[in-house]
């Protein structure tokens, strides 16, 4: 990211993708949920809080090394493990609650979520076998080109059985770049007989994560287009929607109107029966009923 903040807590809509992977998880029957974080990361961010337990990975050894830390709070506590990479603001709870309910019906090792997408990237590759199974994942820095041309890719959302899991993971053993990957469970899983399910997301744009700061302009903008969409179906009128920006925990009241170029930002309340704009940009702020707010900024 080039960036002094770590990149979960760069916003998206208003929302640090914390944040968002916070509130996506809590509508699910998910009871712990703990975040990895590197040393960098600070140790009053909002989330933690709101239950969320802070766990540290002292040294970057991969995405398999930051799961085992959790090993010591949550293996006794859980029969299943969820993990969701918290650099894809974008994943519905309803295709979390799919993908937990096809793992707990097919009683699989593991379950995870794959998409097919038209620009891959540098996004891990599903194998796939003969019939269909998926047989494991291979990491960008790891495929050759025509494994590089496969257009299905992990999203790094996955369900795992317990007890399967932390044996497994700890038996692991590092990959050329000296990291330790997540995905070579799923070669494990199967080569050892057990059954490996996947699943899609209902929404492509789901599978969308973060990687760079184009890429976070990418998900921002389709978060603010969902935001837009919200609010009209909730009885919003917007007058220019393209040029209306409105964050994820603004609230606004039925008949209110929002003239181009309007801004909404923050913690902010507009009642009922307002009328907003055209250019005024409002942040923090609680505005009653049947208000008129002209261009300008507002706080």
């Amino acid at each position: 990211m080039k960036s002094r903040i770590p990149k979960p807590l760069h916003l998206v809509a208003g929302k640090t993708m914390l944040s968002w992977s916070q509130d996506v998880v809590s509508n699910t029957p998910v009871t712990l949920t703990a975040a990895v974080v590197g040393p960098e990361f600070p140790t009053q961010d909002p989330c933690f809080s709101n239950g969320v337990k802070r766990i540290l990975q002292q040294n970057r050894l991969g995405t398999g090394h930051a799961l085992l830390q959790t090993q010591p709070l949550i293996a006794k506590q859980a029969d299943h493990v969820l993990v969701v990479n918290a650099d894809m603001p974008l994943l519905h709870s309803n295709t979390l609650n799919a993908m937990i309910d096809r793992h707990l019906a097919s009683e699989a090792a593991l379950t995870v979520l794959t998409s097919r997408v038209e620009e891959p990237g540098e996004m891990g590759r599903v194998m796939r076998g003969p019939g269909g199974e998926v047989t494991g994942v291979i990491e960008w820095r790891d495929a050759g080109t025509e494994t590089r041309s496969i257009n299905e890719v992990c999203c790094g959302v996955y369900c795992f059985q317990s007890d399967w899991l932390w044996p497994t993971l700890q038996s692991l053993a590092p990959a050329p770049s000296g990291e330790v990957y997540i995905t070579a469970l799923i070669e494990k899983a199967h080569l050892s007989g057990l059954s490996v399910e996947s699943v899609s997301p209902i929404d492509p744009d789901e599978a969308l994560g973060v990687n760079d700061r184009s890429d976070l302009a990418l998900v921002t903008a389709v978060a603010f287009e969902r935001t837009r969409r919200c609010a009209m179906t909730q009885g919003v009128t917007l007058v220019d929607p393209p040029s209306t920006f409105i964050d994820a925990t603004v609230r606004l009241g039925i008949d209110t109107v929002l003239e181009p170029g309007v801004i909404l930002q923050g913690d902010t309340i507009i009642g009922e029966e307002c009328n907003v704009g055209p250019n005024a940009i409002i942040r923090d702020s609680s505005i009653g009923d049947r208000f008129s707010l002209g261009r300008g900024i507002h706080r």
